[in-house]
């Protein structure tokens, strides 16, 4: 409101009387009126962006109420001006970023405005655990060994996290997992006798992980890979044969690849082996000699050196 005074006098001084007159001009457009008030407060779960819409009257017949924002924590929020929806950026984390933020909204009919303080408090939630791991759930493991893979998780609010199988998959029954991750076949896999499920090399169990109220799976493929191994002897150990003879038999061996192999004799004197494996004496056994038993070392390999 203005007040203004005036004084009435006879333009060349004369004695007419003085009069004064005081006249108000009242300001009739009024200011918006925040319908929560001067001060608000909200709640908030962690990981969700919506705030609150900011509701605020005019009682000026065609005023249109706006919304603008200030205040140290404004860059954390969006606000729709016209809307008044209030609304975070980005979702905030209860266990890493702030938890208390505080603006200033303000409410503006172009001529008055008012201001209304916003504090927002972020609430905890209970959340699942977060298993650290690539994003390929496929894990290679070569054969005849038990290990198929190590699994972590990070529970946000810090509780412990356990490991166990999910029995309901297929394969999951070929598998163990100790509590803090380690997965186990029972039984060393061999890659040329599979017994997975669908006949492949190829598993798929299922882990279950759980902080005690929170529980996730993951779906898992273990590729069981092969690995080069050394042939077997499979002819006997003993053979007996008549004096003056050379021809002892045929030593025989098979190789899981299926590979070429040689044999070789080791530390022995008195026989021969060809790479084929035919064992013979370097000279033909006489029986009334005294020596009627010989013992050899034999060696199969294949062409990557691996040896039995």
């Amino acid at each position: 409101d203005e007040t203004f005074t005036i004084t009435l006098s006879d333009p060349v001084n004369a004695a007419i009387g003085d009069k004064t007159a005081t006249i108000t001009i009242i300001d009739d457009d009024s200011s918006p009126v925040f319908t929560d008030g001067a001060t608000l407060a909200v709640d908030v779960n962690e990981n969700t962006t919506s705030v609150t819409t900011l509701a605020a009257t005019d009682n000026d017949e065609g005023d249109t109420v706006g919304y603008s924002l200030s205040g140290a924590d404004a860059e954390s929020f969006d606000l729709g001006a016209a809307t008044g929806a209030l609304t975070f950026k980005i979702a905030p984390d209860f266990e890493s970023d702030k938890t208390s933020y505080t603006v200033i909204a303000t409410a503006t009919d172009g001529v008055n405005s008012s201001d209304q303080t916003i504090t927002v408090t972020i609430k905890d939630e209970d959340e699942a655990p977060v298993l650290n791991y690539s994003s390929d759930p496929r894990f290679p493991a070569p054969e005849n060994g038990t290990f198929a893979g190590q699994f972590s998780a990070i529970d946000p609010e810090g509780k412990t996290v356990i490991f166990t199988m999910h029995s309901t998959n297929v394969d999951s029954d070929k598998f163990t997992i100790t509590s803090d991750g380690k997965l186990e076949f029972k039984q060393a896999p061999d890659f040329e006798k599979t017994h997975s499920y669908d006949g492949s090399n190829n598993y798929f169990p299922t882990i279950k992980y759980t902080d005690g109220s929170i529980s996730k799976t993951l779906a898992l493929t273990v590729q069981v890979t092969n690995v080069d191994e050394a042939p077997d002897i499979t002819s006997k150990a003993t053979f007996e044969i008549e004096e003056n003879k050379l021809n002892i038999g045929t030593v025989t061996a098979e190789d899981p690849e299926n590979g070429f192999y040689d044999f070789v004799l080791i530390n022995s004197d008195d026989l021969e082996i060809s790479e084929d494996g035919n064992l013979t004496f370097s000279t033909a056994p006489d029986f009334e000699s005294g020596t009627t038993s010989y013992t050899a070392r034999i060696l199969v390999y294949d062409y990557a050196d691996n040896s039995s």
